[in-house]
């Protein structure tokens, strides 16, 4: 059963993504789950939202005023200490400044003390410098499996707007003709299913980059089997 709050985490990557044509429509082992894109993240009401240090200044008001918000980080690189101000105490996480883990990282740990599957929507976490951005991944990844470990439960993290991490069956509703990657993180060899593409049935990845460049047609659905976390990137 998914968190009914499933969380949004805002990063502090400076570097605007680069915007796909289309907005994924995500449906999770049946459970629905509309996408939204960093442009409606101010229409929230209501939601779970944690934001890594310097992702306060990629917020608004109306985000930390209609939201339960809760900020993490060690101060290197918050400016906007107005928007800062605005978030209860009880709500902030204090890091030390010598931590040898990314406020990002801290977010994950939070959330995998709960005994909860969860859907997990990312902004600013792609594109930045490129130690940042293969760190934020390989912390998703490590969060899924943990989850896994620890409790038997599946996940799924959407990095906006392209990078899917998950160990469970995903659908994703894009545009026919849309090309798509899958490349396995956990183990190889990973058994998935696919449905949907030029490329479907059921294959043995033994190596990274077998499963890049497929196109999708209609329905597409991708589902690893054993739980083996996969990463899909989206094109």
């Amino acid at each position: 059963m998914f968190k009914q709050d499933s969380p949004f985490i805002i990063l502090n990557n400076s570097v605007k993504s680069p915007s796909l044509p289309y907005t994924p429509l995500l449906s999770i082992d049946s459970n629905h789950f509309v996408s939204t894109p960093y442009e409606q993240l101010d229409s929230l009401t209501d939601e779970l939202i944690y934001i890594a240090d310097g992702g306060i200044d990629f917020v608004s008001k109306e985000i930390i005023s209609n939201n339960n918000v809760y900020w993490v980080g060690d101060h290197d690189s918050t400016k906007n200490l107005t928007l800062l101000n605005m978030i209860p105490d009880k709500n902030m996480y204090h890091l030390d400044t010598k931590k040898d883990y990314s406020d990002f990282g801290k977010i994950l740990d939070i959330l995998v003390s709960d005994n909860q599957s969860y859907f997990i929507q990312i902004y600013n976490g792609l594109y930045g410098e490129r130690s940042h951005e293969t760190s934020n991944i390989h912390e998703a990844c490590f969060f899924i499996d943990s989850i896994y470990k620890k409790f038997n439960l599946t996940s799924t993290i959407y990095f906006h707007p392209s990078i899917i991490i998950t160990n469970q069956m995903v659908q994703i509703d894009i545009p026919q003709h849309s090309s798509f990657s899958i490349i396995p993180t956990s183990s190889y060899p990973t058994d998935v299913k696919i449905q949907g593409a030029l490329y479907e049935g059921d294959f043995r990845l033994n190596r990274p980059s077998m499963g890049t460049r497929n196109i999708a047609y209609q329905n597409l659905c991708i589902s690893p089997k054993n739980n083996d976390t996969i990463m899909i990137i989206l094109e």
